[in-house]
């Protein structure tokens, strides 16, 4: 592991983790890579190093993932980062997972904040995590739904996805947690709202 200075869309220096990948297709695999002025790298949070990788994300992804945290809903930078924070230390101290679970977490200050990123298999839903990206919306929401910021950062996080490839343009799908886990998980009221997005349970 290596790493390496770069400007971030708000001009600070960050550092930056590059990791190389001993596959066949070894490709070389940049954390913090600035591509939307809301996107929040790992650099910028103050990630834990994770403590290994186990693989690398292959471009055949079928699908997305909707979960909530069922935690404290965030509103501006500096609380959103503490939430991405304690979820990361609740993984890694509290499942004995390597690093964060989710491939991405929102916020409601409309900032995606980076965890595996889009190269690195989550670990967000058992049976699924290597087919799918996974994201998560922070906050719970059984009863209400998360502010319009939040809900239009997921869906630009998805466009995203499919514009680079990670998910197959021709035809993925879209899935709350619940429909591929025995979990409450995204929440009554964001599922609901997730039942209108695009993609969602199609079949491929």
């Amino acid at each position: 592991m290596i790493f390496q200075r770069q400007k971030d869309a708000f001009g600070f220096s960050l550092r930056s983790e590059l990791f190389f990948i001993s596959e066949p297709e070894a490709q070389t695999y940049v954390k913090g890579q600035i591509w939307a002025e809301n996107f929040v790298p790992r650099a910028h949070w103050e990630a834990r190093l994770p403590l290994g990788i186990d693989n690398y994300f292959h471009y055949d992804g079928i699908g997305v993932i909707g979960h909530h945290t069922h935690w404290d809903r965030c509103f501006d930078i500096v609380d959103c980062i503490k939430e991405v924070k304690k979820v990361q230390d609740y993984h890694m101290d509290g499942n004995g997972w390597w690093d964060v679970g989710y491939n991405f977490l929102i916020g409601e200050d409309g900032r995606i904040y980076e965890g595996r990123g889009f190269h690195i298999q989550g670990a967000h839903c058992s049976g699924w995590n290597t087919q799918t990206l996974g994201f998560t919306i922070m906050g719970s929401f059984i009863s209400d739904l998360p502010n319009s910021r939040a809900l239009n950062a997921a869906k630009q996080l998805m466009r995203e996805m499919e514009k680079r490839g990670f998910i197959d343009e021709r035809c993925w799908s879209f899935f709350g947690h619940r429909d591929k886990g025995n979990t409450t998980c995204p929440g009554d009221r964001l599922f609901e709202e997730f039942k209108e997005w695009k993609n969602f349970h199609r079949e491929c």
